[in-house]
């Protein structure tokens, strides 16, 4: 049984639904390592801004720009 309430399923570029991230569905067995609801995705994004907004003083948006621009010199 597919979970539908996973973050990671939706549309596909094929046009059908499945599962975003792996290319084998693997929800019906209960094991796959990226489940998580879209309200777990939403509480780990606001945790995540909180921490760099706390440890660098930024937000996450400015952080990663930095990140990429220090990688790509």
């Amino acid at each position: 049984m597919e979970k539908f309430d996973c973050f990671a399923y939706g549309a596909l570029a094929n046009g059908s639904k499945g599962c975003s991230v792996l290319t084998d569905c693997v929800c019906s067995s209960g094991e796959c390592p990226f489940y998580k609801t879209k309200a777990q995705i939403k509480e780990e994004k606001e945790r995540t801004e909180a921490r760099i907004k706390r440890l660098y003083g930024t937000t996450t948006k400015k952080f990663l720009e930095l990140k990429r621009s220090v990688n790509n010199a």
